[in-house]
């Protein structure tokens, strides 16, 4: 049995064992990567041994995502998983699972107590990644600050309420980090971080992006985000919106029904990274999806059909929370927000978004188009591998072209 909150507590009211616990004083960022790191393995341990898994693999996520709809303590680590599965190829053995957990928790606690003197407590602690916050809360029994505040240099914030005003300089305020995710500043109704890339389009600067997500319960529950490029909601701190060089404003709308914004948010970024785009020859490993892929465009006529494929049996029609599931989407689906500048729920609202699992190879393709035009994108991602491997593009004269990753 895995130990789990009973059922009504939160995390952080839960019993905590004494080795965990932090004193009132705080703890180091290697203190508490121990202890998270102690936690996930009492956590996911047991139930890696009672279905004989010794590996994060395509078994043991579909046992973490049953157990954890009644397992808190499991549901509140498998943000975290997902962070060491999406970074990593195929399964991954379970004591190499503990020791990138400690070093992923451990850099992005140091990033955090910057603001502190390499303390982790309350007040640092709010500097820490979403993932990590309620893990903090539990371990340590004490509740994150809620007051806004800069977490680095080469960021201010001015205002709260209807106007606020955010610089960041890009270099400056990511000078040395490490961390996957680096929170940069709290405003009264969003965090301000950064977000580590692989592979990026200038090696001379920071590999990150800058977004923008809503801090829980400091939005309206139905609040929409405009940045010049159409609505999307703001609503879950999960999930990010992509801030661009240059001056933007971004507003923020109780729903789409009000058009008078309750916040503004100027930002003003002197620059940032992206994903580097240097063609790569495909690859024999890539040669199986990408041929499955490409027989289903020349079945189309050219273009990629997916309800051709479903209604001959080869694809299986999946949603967006099925997608959402599968280790390698969240790095596509940053890209393709970036790309878009658009939500992916509202793409799929508006039928400019599909997803299809080839069962053969065991690949799953997400096919966008944009409203009103010939192109299409089919972005291939191996679930065995847990990894996006790249993208087919189809041109309005039909021709197509892969772009490997």
């Amino acid at each position: 049995m895995i130990k789990s909150v009973p059922s009504g507590s939160s995390p952080s009211s839960a019993k905590k064992s004494p080795a965990a616990k932090a004193k009132s004083e705080g703890m180091s960022a290697d203190q508490f990567a121990e202890s998270h790191s102690a936690l996930l393995q009492d956590t996911l341990g047991p139930l890696a041994k009672n279905i004989g898994a010794r590996a994060l693999s395509g078994k043991l996520s579909d046992a973490i995502r049953e157990e954890s709809r009644n397992n808190q303590q499991l549901a509140m680590l498998r943000d975290n998983l997902s962070e060491i599965a999406d970074g990593r190829k195929g399964s991954i053995p379970l004591k190499e699972v503990y020791q990138l957990d400690q070093q992923m928790v451990k850099a992005a606690a140091e990033q955090a107590t910057k603001t502190s003197a390499g303390v982790l407590d309350a007040e640092s602690a709010r500097f820490l990644p979403q993932e990590l916050r309620a893990d903090f809360e539990y371990l340590t029994g004490q509740t994150i600050s809620d007051k806004p505040g800069v977490a680095v240099d080469g960021v201010t914030v001015k205002g709260s309420g209807k106007q606020v005003e955010i610089n960041i300089e890009f270099e400056k305020a990511l000078a040395g980090a490490t961390a996957k995710d680096v929170v940069l500043a709290l405003t009264d109704t969003m965090t301000v971080h950064a977000s580590r890339l692989d592979g990026v389009e200038d090696p001379n600067i920071p590999p990150y992006w800058v977004v923008i997500s809503p801090r829980e319960g400091k939005v309206p529950s139905s609040t929409q985000i405009n940045s010049g490029h159409g609505w999307s909601s703001f609503t879950n701190p999960d999930n990010g919106h992509l801030i661009s060089p240059g001056h933007t404003d971004v507003r923020l709308h109780e729903d789409y029904n009000r058009e008078t914004p309750f916040q503004i948010a100027g930002f003003h970024l002197d620059k940032v990274n992206a994903y580097g785009s240097p063609a790569k020859e495909p690859s024999a490993k890539t040669e199986a999806v990408r041929s499955a892929w490409d027989a289903l465009c020349e079945a189309g006529g050219g273009e990629f059909r997916f309800e051709d494929g479903i209604q001959s049996g080869k694809l299986v029609e999946k949603t967006l929370a099925e997608v959402r599931e599968i280790p390698g989407t969240k790095v596509l689906f940053s890209a393709i927000r970036e790309n878009s500048g658009g939500s992916i729920s509202r793409m799929v609202k508006d039928g400019l978004l599909e997803f299809a699992l080839d069962k053969e190879t065991n690949s799953l393709g997400v096919l966008r188009r944009v409203d009103g035009e010939s192109e299409q994108w089919l972005s291939v991602v191996d679930v065995n591998k847990g990894r996006w491997v790249g993208t087919w593009s189809v041109s309005d004269d039909g021709t197509r072209e892969w772009n490997e990753r």
